[in-house]
């Protein structure tokens, strides 16, 4: 019987996170729960984040701010398209309910880190280049964002889905094209600040 890898053997640990910071918010609320979440998944990550290219330079930095803005434009645009839906309304409207009485600056500084950062340094830099090894890019991007989309399934919320879905093929797919994390971790921040603070979807 083949020995399962570190990578997989941490899978389950995401997934109920994430359950507990949408469905039962130990700490006192989403934002602590998912603070403290993000921290676990950075320590899971450690022992690979020596072999992690996280390289900054300038061109990397506008790919990420430029991709970031795509990626907002398109989840922009299609809400335009769709708002008359009222499910699909509620269904947004449930995600900036996350929001709560937490102060926009705390929100925005936990996004900045360690939230955003530590969703990429885990799914792309730890379990997708562990993929990578053993597939074809492609099927490496397919598998790891169907388990980052999976993850979200306890929130029973599609839109929220379907973002990570979206999210989870840009993302995989900028990294394993640029081979640098750094790009992808300016662009999930950006993306993050872009639509849960700055230029709310509504």
């Amino acid at each position: 019987m083949a020995k399962l890898s570190y990578e997989v053997l941490s899978l389950p640990v995401p997934f109920v996170l994430w359950f507990l910071v949408f469905d039962h918010p130990v700490l006192g609320g989403f934002w602590p729960t998912i603070t403290v979440a993000a921290i676990i998944l950075l320590m899971i990550s450690l022992p690979r984040l020596s072999s992690m290219k996280v390289k900054f330079s300038w061109k990397g930095l506008l790919i990420g701010v430029g991709s970031a803005l795509l990626v907002y434009g398109f989840f922009w645009a299609g809400f335009q398209i769709v708002r008359s839906i009222p499910a699909f309304v509620q269904q947004v409207s449930w995600v900036y309910q996350l929001r709560g009485a937490t102060p926009l600056y705390l929100i925005a500084a936990t996004l900045l880190f360690p939230v955003g950062p530590t969703e990429e340094i885990y799914w792309r830099g730890f379990v997708q280049a562990h993929f990578n090894g053993n597939l074809s890019s492609t099927r490496s991007v397919l598998l790891t964002t169907a388990l980052y989309t999976l993850m979200h399934v306890s929130t029973l919320n599609p839109s929220l889905m379907l973002v990570a879905l979206i999210g989870g093929l840009f993302w995989g797919y900028l990294f394993n094209r640029l081979g640098n994390l750094f790009p992808v971790l300016v662009s999930h921040v950006l993306f993050d600040e872009l639509i849960f603070v700055i230029l709310v979807i509504h």
